[in-house]
């Protein structure tokens, strides 16, 4: 987002409700949309603007998430925000990091138990966009999984993309590895020739199901249901890392007060690399290992998930998930 600095007001004792800003707002589908409202506006009020804008009947299950020109990483903010408190926090970033604001309209979380929805067109198109982008940067915990599974969603995407999705195959080498990410990490060239030869076979035998005759809604419905499958679909993602309880005993700590117990969530190494995921179920832990590693250390890697409402951590190993 680009606010005006004009907008933001100069006196925080002043009446500014009447003040004006632009707004521009970023969609899933690499569209953007301008707004030019109050600066008193809350997210809430924006984001039912957005509705009515773009065509999304069902706009509550949307929500605005903040990101910066230095990563792709989106932080959902809060409904009852006011436009001016954002453009004020985005100033401070800037002047801080020297990092532009940008605000970006996404669904609040993808759900694997949803369908699509046929009564109301933008909010299916913009769902659907939302799974893709989702499911082509899946980071490790989320590619384990059948070989079939992933080839038939890949297979599905790829009728979906384009009207030839065999020249695609040869095309676009980026695209067949972020589909088969479970299957292609690793490989010596040869063998990704032969993932390449079974997806072209797959492409072919689901021209029944995906091929262009078939109505577009149709077509994405069953690819949804393909991604649905897949281990924390829909969920946000982030990098991070363990801290071992000996630093934390030391005073290398990066939150106020930290617990005087921890979680254990790898037997070998005290620092391991994890990745945070959040969902509609709760807050999940799994370690960043690739799904060929992750048969490796299935016997001291953890998958540990914080539920909600109610506070229950059960463990099971990752591969489990």
């Amino acid at each position: 987002m680009k606010a005006l600095d004009a907008a933001f007001p100069s006196r925080l004792d002043e009446d500014t409700s009447g003040d004006m800003v632009g707004v521009l707002v970023h969609l899933v589908d690499n569209s953007s949309q301008n707004l030019f409202v109050p600066v008193a506006t809350t997210l809430k009020e924006l984001s039912s603007l957005m509705g009515s804008r773009v065509g999304v009947k069902h706009w509550k299950d949307f929500a605005f998430f903040q990101a910066t020109n230095q990563s792709d990483s989106l932080r959902m903010l809060p409904d009852m925000l006011p436009v001016s408190e954002l453009i004020s926090m985005w100033q401070q970033i800037r002047e801080a990091t020297n990092l532009e604001g940008h605000l970006h309209w996404r669904r609040r979380f993808l759900k694997p138990q949803e369908m699509l929805l046929a009564g109301d067109l933008h909010h299916a198109a913009l769902t659907f966009r939302q799974a893709v982008r989702s499911h082509l940067r899946r980071p490790a915990p989320c590619q384990a999984g059948a070989e079939a599974k992933e080839m038939a969603t890949a297979a599905a995407l790829l009728w979906l993309d384009s009207y030839n999705p065999s020249q695609k195959i040869k095309d676009s080498e980026k695209l067949v590895c972020q589909l088969l990410k479970g299957q292609m990490s690793g490989l010596k060239p040869a063998q990704q020739d032969e993932m390449r030869q079974k997806l072209q076979s797959k492409v072919d035998e689901m021209r029944s199901e995906f091929g262009p005759l078939i109505p577009q809604l149709q077509r994405m419905t069953r690819a949804f249901a393909l991604m649905c499958s897949f281990p924390l679909f829909g969920a946000h993602s982030w990098p991070a890392k363990v801290i071992a309880p000996a630093k934390v005993s030391a005073g290398q700590f990066v939150v106020n007060n930290p617990p005087d117990r921890s979680l254990v969530v790898h037997a070998r190494q005290t620092e391991p690399d994890v990745w945070v995921f959040v969902d509609t179920a709760g807050l999940h832990l799994a370690p960043a290992a690739s799904s060929r590693s992750m048969a490796q250390q299935q016997s001291c890697a953890l998958m540990v998930c914080i539920l909600f409402p109610r506070a229950s951590i059960s463990e099971a190993n990752a591969t489990d998930t």
